[in-house]
């Protein structure tokens, strides 16, 4: 029923922490998880790799593209997804998770997915900051969609020079229901901060 897919490059030279919670808990909820690791040379993949020696759901796709490709990031994201086979695609930065407890309501809502002309919702992201009881903000963000679709930047969030606006306010973006909007992934924004 779920892929939930990620992207990372250089997790380890970047010091990004919370990243293995983050995918083994995808492995946890979803049928399939699908990381696209972009060109690495700090060990990211084998990282990645030990980090899920007990799970059987994943599936690691390398990719290759220019660090300073203004669309990075979307390019890695769309070659995961491109490799999800499961009907309902659920993308996660490695800094977000989605409650376990909260899978009942995603069955849910994706039932409801699966026979509306809708074909992705934007769910609420809370963006935590220092600890658990504190959020810096609360987000909409088009996680979840359903069948074949491409990542790309949307005409308006094209910068002239070709880069990406990532300030857009998309909140005119709504979801099927009132109740997807008080579901929530919750983002941790800098972990570093909670040490």
């Amino acid at each position: 029923m779920f892929s939930i897919y990620h992207s990372a490059f250089n997790l380890i030279k970047h010091g990004f922490v919370g990243w293995q919670q983050s995918v083994q808990n995808s492995c946890k909820f979803a049928d399939e998880v699908i990381i696209a690791i972009n060109t690495s040379t700090d060990g990211t993949k084998e990282a990645i790799e030990e980090c899920l020696k007990e799970f059987s759901n994943w599936k690691i796709i390398e990719t290759n593209f220019s660090y300073q490709d203004p669309w990075l990031d979307g390019k890695i994201k769309n070659e995961a997804l491109q490799a999800c086979t499961q009907d309902f695609k659920i993308q996660l930065d490695l800094d977000e998770y989605i409650p376990l407890w909260q899978k009942p309501m995603w069955e849910n809502l994706s039932m409801q997915l699966a026979f509306s002309p809708i074909q992705c919702i934007s769910v609420a992201s809370v963006n935590l900051y220092k600890d658990w009881e504190h959020y810096s903000s609360i987000t909409n963000k088009q996680y979840f969609h359903k069948g074949q679709a491409y990542r790309a930047p949307c005409f308006q969030a094209r910068k002239p020079d070709g880069t990406i606006n990532t300030k857009m306010n998309f909140s005119f973006l709504s979801s099927l229901s009132s109740r997807a909007q008080s579901w929530r992934l919750y983002r941790i924004n800098s972990l570093k901060s909670l040490l």
